[in-house]
């Protein structure tokens, strides 16, 4: 009896698989290609309409509608009596090594489920020019969730270059969030944020395999490359600096390392030279929008922080300076924009001989004295990125020419033998052993000058007087 009953069970089982795997997609269509076919849940009305037209060009066209409408029976109305989600994962399985970007969609919420992006009846090839989730089309199935990340994508270079339709390598949404680069990917920050560097320069750099690139880079010559090398694990990287999805050229004023936006960028991990570098002469150029300004990419630039800007033979020659004391002192970096007549007269600066003609034997100084030492703070505590204005720059030489002056190495041989601060300024000029010159103070300049020739018109004086009485007496 038993055995009877399992042949009469099975029987019934292979007779129903029958009738349901027998039934064709036209079959289905005879109802659901009506364009006002639809049911109601709840509140709503939901379409039952399959557009044919459009499935055709389905990747699910050669797929009967009952392999994923499973359990249904057309002779039924409604076709099943509990009507669940189509669970996708019966045919793609390990959907969550392809989709790092929603490592979750294993547990397929309904948020995140494959039909929000790849669609219903119409899914569409994964690549290729049809597709809803690659190339420029990626951005409208991406923004139905995050439409704010998408907009700032669209201010980007990348977006740019997905819009030149002959370049088929520029990166789209899947082309970075393909690798394990957010947080619900990983928590562990430092592996993270190793990650997010890696798809930079999986393009970024000199053996790069996509031909559109640019722009690469040598990480062996970054700071912060070094840094990472030497166990600095939050050490900068790319992400860091140039942002994430609006990743403009530096050349754009808007970019994180334009010239109006680099100490904002460094300024997150250098807090205290970014404050020195906007009480700087450069930093109050820039608020008042002067964009010629230095920032901190003009003088560390955007990759190689110990590159040697360029400067042409003429200038170092029109300067009186000496090129390998301007390298060696690092007055290079200054000299690669003082020296720049053009760009000095943009913006009403006079050039490097012309701002220094009070200063005599000036291309000793120049061989001898960097910008820095004049130009920067000399006062405790030394800010090196604090460059003075111009009427707060060092003007007197004292601080040189004295005995425990800053640079004696290079002028020991014309200090004086003490301290004005000792002795005040009047005493200290007197009888500290200064010169005419030297306080750099004009009122004492002329007052000294005005002694000097008072004293000798009053030698000549007397001693023309005495010559002119004696030969009076003589000639008697």
């Amino acid at each position: 009896m038993k055995i009877l009953y399992f042949v009469v069970t099975f029987m019934l089982i292979i007779a129903n698989y029958g009738t349901l795997s027998s039934v064709e997609n036209d079959d289905c269509m005879m109802c659901h290609s009506d364009p006002d076919m639809y049911m109601e849940k709840g509140r709503s009305k939901i379409s039952l309409w399959v557009d044919n037209s459009k499935f055709i060009f389905s990747v699910h066209k050669n797929v009967k509608c009952v392999d994923c409408h499973k359990g249904f029976d057309p002779d039924d109305i409604p076709h099943k009596k509990n009507i669940g989600k189509i669970d996708c994962n019966s045919c793609h399985q390990g959907v969550e090594k392809k989709h790092t970007f929603h490592p979750w969609m294993a547990d397929a919420p309904l948020q995140n489920d494959c039909k929000k992006c790849h669609g219903y009846h119409y899914a569409t090839p994964a690549k290729g020019k049809g597709s809803k989730v690659s190339g420029i089309h990626s951005l409208n199935q991406c923004g139905t969730c995050h439409q704010d990340v998408v907009d700032e994508y669209m201010k980007s270079e990348h977006y740019k270059a997905l819009l030149n339709i002959s370049d088929e390598n520029a990166p789209d949404c899947n082309y970075c969030h393909r690798k394990p680069i957010t947080k619900g990917w990983i928590g562990n920050y430092i592996q993270r944020k190793a990650n997010q560097n890696q798809v930079c320069t999986d393009c970024h750099s000199h053996d790069t395999k996509n031909p559109s690139v640019i722009k690469t880079i040598t990480n062996s010559n970054s700071r912060h490359f070094q840094l990472k090398t030497e166990g600095k694990e939050h050490a900068a990287v790319c992400t860091d600096c140039h942002g994430f999805h609006n990743i403009k050229k530096n050349e754009d004023f808007e970019a994180r390392l334009s010239v109006k936006n680099s100490f904002s960028a460094c300024g997150k991990c250098h807090v205290h030279i970014a404050q020195e570098y906007q009480n700087s002469i450069h930093g109050l150029a820039q608020i008042i929008g002067n964009m010629d300004a230095a920032s901190c990419v003009s003088c560390h630039f955007e990759h190689d922080l110990k590159k040697v800007p360029h400067v042409d033979e003429a200038i170092f020659k029109s300067n009186k300076l000496n090129k390998k004391f301007a390298i060696d002192s690092k007055m290079i970096y200054c000299v690669s924009c003082h020296g720049d007549s053009d760009l000095m007269g943009k913006s009403k600066l006079k050039s490097l001989v012309e701002s220094h003609s009070w200063l005599p034997e000036l291309e000793s100084h120049f061989a001898a004295v960097s910008c820095f030492d004049c130009h920067s703070s000399y006062t405790v505590p030394y800010l090196s990125h604090n460059i003075l204005p111009l009427e707060k720059s060092v003007k007197t030489c004292n601080p040189c020419h004295e005995q425990d002056m800053n640079l004696k190495t290079k002028l020991a041989n014309y200090y004086k033998t003490s301290k004005t601060g000792e002795s005040g300024i009047i005493d200290g000029t007197i009888s500290g052993g200064s010169y005419i010159g030297l306080s750099r103070s004009v009122i004492l300049d002329y007052l000294s000058f005005i002694l000097l020739g008072g004293v000798f018109i009053g030698l000549l004086a007397h001693g023309y007087i005495r010559w002119y009485f004696r030969s009076k007496k003589e000639s008697k």
